[in-house]
C-alpha cells in the first residue's frame, strides 16, 4: 500500500510517532490562518500569531514557526514596539512584481 503524501511529509520533517496526518492538514489551515492576519501589512505581536495559527481557539506555539514557512513568499520585518520591550512585532512586507 502506497504511502499518503501527508505520511511523506511527516517522515520529510522528522515527525514520525509525532505528527498525524490530521495534524498535517491543521498545519496548512494554521499557516493559511497567520497569512490571513498578516495580509494587512500591519504589526502584530507573537501573541497575536500564536493566537491566529490556533485559529482562535487557542494560543498555539507553532505560531512563529507558520510565520517563518510564508518567508519563502513573502519578505518578514520585525521590531522591538518599544525601548525595553522582550516581545517583537512581525509583518509581511510585500514584495513588488516585477
Amino acid at each position: 500500500m502506497p504511502e499518503s503524501a501527508a505520511i511523506q511529509k511527516i517522515k520529510a520533517l522528522g515527525g514520525e510517532g509525532v505528527l498525524t496526518e490530521q495534524d498535517v492538514a491543521e498545519l496548512r489551515e494554521a499557516t493559511q490562518a497567520v497569512l490571513v492576519l498578516m495580509a494587512d501589512g500591519q504589526w502584530h505581536s507573537a501573541i497575536d500569531i500564536r493566537l491566529a495559527a490556533g485559529m482562535g481557539r487557542r494560543e498555539a506555539s507553532e505560531g512563529l514557526r507558520r510565520l517563518r514557512e510564508l518567508r519563502k513568499f513573502f519578505e518578514v520585518a520585525k521590531r522591538r514596539p518599544a525601548a525595553g520591550q522582550r516581545e517583537y512585532e512581525y509583518r509581511i512586507e510585500f514584495r513588488k512584481q516585477q
